[in-house]
């Protein structure tokens, strides 16, 4: 799916987000702390919502082109905000689909 870089950020999960936190010894790509934790988090999540996106919700998002497998479009045009691309995990939307 061709996106622009601006909505891949904010909207997209990453799928080789790895998390670790300090007393495990192995890395989480999602973190389940439990029903109270996560009621707490519904809840920060709803009222501070760029609060959340600086605190938290960045580490699971993708990080558009700083990331090795962002890819753009081939015949993307000049202006940034018109330029669109794709994760290149996945190949390229047009052998997919």
């Amino acid at each position: 799916m061709l996106v622009t870089e601006e909505d891949a950020v904010m909207k997209r999960w990453c799928p080789m987000v790895r998390l670790r936190l300090d007393p495990k010894q192995f890395a989480f790509n999602r973190v389940n702390a439990g029903p109270r934790a996560r009621i707490r988090n519904m809840l920060y999540r709803m009222f501070f919502p760029r609060l959340h996106h600086e605190m938290r919700g960045h580490f699971y998002r993708c990080q558009g082109a700083g990331c090795m497998m962002w890819r753009w479009e081939a015949n993307a045009p000049r202006a940034p905000e018109l330029r669109k691309g794709y994760c290149g995990l996945a190949g390229t939307p047009l052998t997919l689909g």
